[in-house]
């Protein structure tokens, strides 16, 4: 018998991985992301956090001044 011939096994994923767990995951990640992140620079600033997200844009900036990107 020729290995043309013979009949391919099926290839199943891991149940570990299942497409609805993995659907799951995203959903609920990105509901994290737009509940808890301003949309835009404006919106972070006239937060009452704006002073975390002050620091946290000018570290951004920093590290991409110091990397030269």
């Amino acid at each position: 018998m020729l290995a043309r011939d013979r009949i391919g096994r099926e290839i199943k994923p891991p149940d570990r991985y299942g497409y609805a767990d993995l659907i799951a995951i995203a959903l609920i990640v990105a509901s994290e992301v737009l509940e808890d992140e301003p949309t835009s620079v404006k919106v972070a600033l006239a937060s009452k956090e704006k002073d975390k997200w002050q620091f946290a844009m000018e570290e951004g900036m920093k590290s991409l001044y110091d990397n030269n990107t």
